[in-house]
């Protein structure tokens, strides 16, 4: 309860909750609007790409990731989508709610589709199929071998644990659908580490845990519905 006079004030003898109040928040950074601007400026809309997206992110409850993918032409794509067609994928949130959301926003007479096909009620109470994409998961192994130490600069304490400690870390950056750059990974491993002078990353990428990778120092292609998965079991360090 507020009821301490932290700052006297001559005339003021006391003071009283009469209701539970509300944890209030720090004020807004200029960052933290910029983001909630960028999600939810389309929200009042619906029907175009934008504003499917922002429809999904600000309304439909635990979504994590959404991205909204459209082929306009009169034959099917690259990515196999059918002609007028759109294509949402995303992760978190319940698929019914996913489905509903999407029908009440997308365009009308457009056909949706994905991975993930959920019937949705329409007003006349006739059911309507919906999809949508759930990424798929796949498996990502990173291979560093350590060719050549650092002599004027003491060798990192535990030096494999770093190296791995600073994969996981910068595969945190890594979302649905983005390659894994295989270049991009250099930085934070020399960052957190010393008494290295040389080393060579390779990645590759799986369909399940025990598959068989082969690596390679070229970037490993991620498809847009799918999500890399890294764990510390399928990085290797050799060389140290």
């Amino acid at each position: 309860a507020l009821n301490t006079i932290d700052t006297t004030v001559y005339g003021w003898d006391a003071i009283g909750n009469l209701i539970e109040g509300t944890t209030g928040r720090f004020v807004e950074s200029d960052e933290e609007l910029r983001v909630r601007h960028a999600a939810s400026v389309r929200a009042t809309g619906a029907a175009t790409v934008k504003a499917i997206r922002a429809r999904m992110l600000a309304e439909v409850q635990s979504i994590e990731y959404c991205a909204v993918y459209e082929n306009r032409t009169n034959a099917i794509d690259e990515f196999n989508m059918p002609p007028h067609s759109v294509e949402v994928v995303v992760s978190g949130g319940t698929d019914q709610d996913v489905a509903s959301k999407l029908y009440e926003v997308k365009p009308a007479g457009i056909e949706t589709y994905g991975n993930t096909d959920i019937v949705v009620y329409d007003d006349n109470g006739d059911g309507q199929i919906v999809n949508f994409s759930r990424p798929t998961d796949k498996f990502a192994w990173v291979r560093v071998s350590v060719n050549v130490l650092n002599t004027e600069e003491v060798l990192t304490v535990e030096v494999v644990q770093a190296i791995k400690d600073a994969v996981i870390a910068y595969s945190a950056n890594i979302n649905v659908g983005n390659d894994i750059i295989t270049q991009r990974f250099y930085g934070p491993i020399y960052a957190a580490t010393s008494g290295i002078g040389s080393i060579t990353v390779e990645v590759a990428v799986t369909a399940t845990e025990v598959g068989t990778p082969v690596y390679s120092t070229n970037n490993a292609s991620v498809a847009r519905a799918e999500l890399v998965l890294f764990d510390e079991a399928r990085i290797s360090v050799g060389g140290v």
